[in-house]
């Protein structure tokens, strides 16, 4: 996603050859972005998702290891 030309030129071949829906899995921390995104789902036509969560350590949040059950869920929640 880095070359944005590029991602749409393969999102087009991707979908000249059958294909209609790209599952992206990048999660927090890695530079996932949401709305480029979008944008590359209305340029190209195809079907996006978009995942949650979050890698490993180094890469989350420094708050977290003092996130309760409740606190991970409703922020995964408020993403979607």
């Amino acid at each position: 996603m880095d070359d944005f030309p590029l991602a749409v030129k393969e999102a087009g071949a991707f979908k000249a050859a059958g294909g209609a829906t790209i599952i992206d899995v990048t999660s927090k921390g890695l530079g996932r972005d949401p709305e480029r995104l979008a944008r590359l789902a209305r340029e190209s036509g195809l079907q996006i998702v978009m995942g949650t969560g979050w890698y490993r350590e180094g890469w989350r949040p420094a708050d977290f290891n003092g996130m309760n059950i409740d606190q991970l869920t409703n922020d995964m929640m408020t993403e979607i």
